[in-house]
Order: C-alpha cells, then structure tokens, then sequence
C-alpha cells in the first residue's frame, strides 16, 4: 500500500498547496483566510461544530439499527480498547492532521470565495461541497479509500454527503469568521465515525469487519458511504439553510 500512501498524501496536500498559492498570487496576504479564533461566542461554534456531527450522524445510524436491529458492542469495545486504548488519541491527530490540511484550502479559501463571487450561501454550499467530494473520488475509485465496499458506490455517495455536509461548515465559517471551528467539525465527524459508530456496526479501522457486518453489508448505509449518512446532512443542510439570510457575504 506505499504507492497509495504516497498518492493520498500528496491528494491531500492539493486543498491547502492551492489555497494558500491562489491568496498569495492575488491578495498578497495569506492572512485572508482568517486564522484567528471565533471573535465571540466561541464556546457556543466549538460546541456545535462537535455536537452536530453527532447528531446527524447518530440519526442516520438510529435508523439503521431500528431497521436491522444490528448493534456490535464488541467490536466497539475491542476498537476503544485497541493498543491498550492508543485508538483514540492516535485517531484523533490523524483526523487533526488531515483535517487541517484540507480545511486551510475549504474554508480558508474555497468557501469564502464562492461566497463573494456567488453572493449566496446556497450556491457556495453547492458548488463547494460538491467540489469537496468529487476532489475525494480518485482516491475513492484508485487509492483503496472506499471501506472495501464498491468504490463506485462510494464515490457516488460521498459528493452526495458533502455537498449537504457543506452547507453546516460555510454556516459555521461564516457565523464564527473562523476556519478553526470548521476544523474541530471536520475532525469530530471523521472521529465520530471511526471511533464509535462504524464500530457499533462492525467495522474498527483497527481490526477489520466483523462476519456479521459484511453479511450486513452495513456500509452501503451508515458511515461515510452510507445512504442514510447522505439523507441526514441533507435534512442537517435545510436546517442551517433557514438559520443562514442567503445573501449573506463573508
């Protein structure tokens, strides 16, 4: 796997490589991309940007569980407890690393331009969740990242997931003028995933797939190529819509 490796790391150096090299060639100043913390309620954007990933993940997961009756609290076990508990610490900065990297390119520079040149939080959110996702596909479909399901269902799902996703983090960089709580949302939803949910239904990034959730085949609804992931950032997306005046610029 070092050529996937290798081609995944330079994949995610692109979003911060071009952000960062387009406000240098026509700002002259990096500084636009806002790396100061929230001017206020900044507990209030932290808080959320943990809270809502729960909570549209979780739903769609509720509603995997109601209808399957599928739950694997031993596999959820074994990943917490997995290198003596180094899971969570170690997944943690992973996401953190990764989620850094991409978010200096997101929402330092992708999202707040949409947002001038489109004055609408509704066509940016569009546009550049759905650029968010398709910049996933070749690593979907050529880099193995598809949790061994098919890749060309994954890379069917996950624009569809960030697009919806998208709305929340241009709502949250917009109210907050910050890219960090976008940052912590960002991290929280990955760890989310990997840490506790994909567990409860049989997958530890960690230990592999339980028999029971391959014959489940789980993973074409919940997680990060799942269906009901998809639906819930969708009603999450509506949400954060009404909150946001649509011609509100950054």
């Amino acid at each position: 796997t070092g050529d996937i490796d290798t081609f995944g790391f330079f994949h995610l150096l692109a979003p911060p490589g071009l952000g960062l090299f387009t406000l240098w060639a026509f700002t002259d100043d990096i500084g636009d991309a806002y790396w100061d913390g929230p001017k206020t309620d900044t507990g209030a954007y932290y808080s959320l940007a943990v809270l809502i990933p729960f909570v549209t993940l979780g739903s769609g997961y509720l509603i995997y569980h109601l209808w399957t009756g599928f739950i694997q609290f031993r596999v959820l076990k074994d990943t917490l407890c997995w290198g003596y508990g180094g899971a969570i610490p170690l997944t943690i900065l992973k996401f953190a690393f990764s989620g850094a990297m991409e978010e200096v390119g997101w929402s330092g520079v992708l999202f707040p331009q949409l947002l001038h040149a489109t004055k609408s939080f509704m066509l940016s959110s569009l546009i550049g969740g759905f650029i968010w996702g398709i910049w996933h596909v070749p690593l979907v479909i050529g880099g193995g990242y598809n949790n061994n399901i098919s890749p060309y269902w994954a890379a069917f799902v996950l624009p569809w997931m960030t697009t919806p996703w998208a709305f929340f983090h241009v709502w949250l960089r917009v109210r907050s003028f910050s890219i960090w709580p976008v940052f912590v949302a960002h991290v929280a939803h990955n760890c989310w995933i990997e840490l506790l949910f994909d567990p409860l239904v049989g997958r530890s990034e960690y230990l592999g797939f339980s028999n029971e959730a391959r014959n489940k085949r789980a993973l074409y609804f919940v997680g990060e190529f799942g269906l009901f992931a998809a639906i819930t950032y969708m009603v999450c997306a509506m949400i954060f819509t009404i909150d946001m005046d649509a011609g509100y610029i950054s």
